[in-house]
């Protein structure tokens, strides 16, 4: 629980639209956060906001209509899809317009990989390897268990 809150700490400068220094506890977020409020972008906040209640809104709606089941699914990919188009006509990039940061140019292809790891990292990524690696593990096992309830009638599906 700890990391998956972590891991959410560290997109908060994505939804305030400033940097957020990077942290290992949850308190090292919050000062990082709170110490440049000021510098709030309130156009990528309202757009963080909107994308993020939109993924809610067909989360709810494939919960409750079964005919909308697909909506769960495909909603991340049309929220990415309806963002970036919206963002990209109406140029909201633009400084003058909204100003929204965007990733910007993805270079082509693949990166050559290199051994250039120094000692003093091995740590952080370790840390970081582990962390992403019980999250999945225990993501896997509620699932598991989920599907093992409703296929034995212990759970209603729903």
């Amino acid at each position: 629980l700890s990391s998956a809150v972590l891991i959410g700490c560290s997109q908060a400068g994505n939804m305030l639209g400033y940097k957020v220094a990077k942290s290992t506890t949850l308190y090292g977020y919050l000062i990082s956060v709170f110490s440049h409020i000021t510098e709030i972008h309130w156009q990528t906040v309202v757009m963080g906001i909107s994308w993020v209640a939109t993924l809610l809104t067909c989360k709810e709606i494939a919960k409750r209509y079964k005919k909308w089941k697909f909506l769960k699914a495909i909603g991340p990919l049309m929220v990415t899809f309806v963002g970036t188009l919206i963002t990209f006509l109406a140029r909201l990039d633009l400084p003058g317009n909204a100003g929204i940061a965007i990733v910007g140019d993805v270079p082509m292809g693949l990166p050559v990989p290199t051994g250039n790891v120094r000692l003093s990292e091995i740590g952080t990524l370790a840390t970081s390897a582990v962390m992403i690696s019980v999250i999945g593990f225990v993501e896997s096992f509620a699932i598991a268990e989920s599907l093992s309830q409703v296929r034995s009638g212990k759970k209603k599906n729903g």
